[in-house]
């Protein structure tokens, strides 16, 4: 968990291992996340009973480059 300014956030962390197999030039593609924002206000739609319908997004990081020494 986490707060910012005031506001709870539920924070879901991942972390990766990258083990080149060779030397020389490497490019890490970026990762995309999709999520949704749950919404303040509930819905009343016979498709959504819970009222869970929130805001889609989609996240997508850099891609990056780096150089693989021996």
């Amino acid at each position: 968990d986490k707060i910012v300014n005031d506001q709870a956030y539920k924070v879901f962390e991942r972390k990766y291992a990258i083990f080149p197999q060779k030397s020389g030039s490497l490019e890490i593609p970026p990762i995309i996340i999709a999520a949704t924002l749950p919404s303040r206000q509930r819905s009343h739609s016979f498709f959504d009973p819970f009222g869970a319908i929130g805001e889609q997004i989609k996240l997508r990081s850099k891609s990056i480059k780096i150089k693989v020494e021996d």
